[in-house]
């Protein structure tokens, strides 16, 4: 620019004004030339922006999907973990119910209702009543037989024997009562309908998988379609 300046000044030394027009294009020139690389400097650099903000949420959900398959993989052996105890508890808890209706039903109170319930069901008593007690009673026989005393009005045969079960008879009615069989009976039942078995516990862990997976999806899918860039810290 400033050799086309010289050479326009040699040609026409006394043309001021051509002079002047010369400068000042070539100065609008080089105005222009500064505005044109300014803008083209500033559009890269906006551009740059935007590319590492959209780099900077990608990286963020890209650690976000990572983040919910490891809360998976943690997740999922811990529920088979919790279950597990839960079971254990269970299990123990079930085995103390047992202790306990056990050593209740060698209680001799417990015995005197089961008795009193079997006479409740007879139309009339005629005869001997004949019971069969555990031997485990018979350590307890004078408060046993005590009761019976006191009820003089029935004809009481009271034998002990090694079976466990209690067997009440008369002429024409028998009834019979087993503590283990009770206890066995209550067992079963807690363990039907209480009861977290593998096939549970696998049906529990796979059903905590899907969830995840389709809630990371949601998630994934409705950020990425979203047109405004979302800012990691507002989610």
């Amino acid at each position: 620019m400033r050799k086309k300046i010289e050479m326009s000044l040699i040609k026409s030394p006394a043309n001021g004004v051509v002079i002047k027009r010369i400068i000042s294009d070539g100065l609008k020139e080089i105005v222009s030339l500064k505005e044109q690389i300014l803008l083209e400097t500033t559009a890269k650099i906006q551009s740059i922006e935007e590319k590492r903000e959209e780099k900077v949420i990608q990286g963020y959900y890209d650690g976000y999907a990572k983040g919910i398959i490891d809360v998976m993989d943690n997740f999922i052996p811990l529920i088979s973990l919790l279950s597990s105890e839960l079971e254990k508890n269970r299990i123990n808890m079930i085995n103390d119910l047992k202790s306990i209706l056990l050593k209740s039903s060698e209680e001799v109170e417990v015995f005197i209702k089961i008795f009193e319930s079997w006479v409740t069901k007879l139309p009339s008593i005629s005869g001997p009543l004949n019971l069969y007690i555990p031997t485990s009673f018979k350590d307890k026989s004078i408060e046993v037989e005590s009761y019976f005393v006191d009820k003089s009005i029935w004809n009481v045969h009271i034998s002990y024997h090694d079976d466990k079960r209690f067997i009440f008879f008369t002429d024409q009615f028998i009834a019979e009562f087993s503590p283990q069989e009770f206890v066995d009976n209550c067992e079963q039942y807690l363990i039907s309908n209480h009861c977290f078995s593998p096939d549970k516990v696998n049906e529990i862990c796979e059903h905590a998988r899907h969830y995840l997976v389709e809630r990371m999806c949601e998630t994934d899918s409705l950020a990425m379609n979203n047109s405004n860039l979302t800012n990691p810290e507002d989610l």
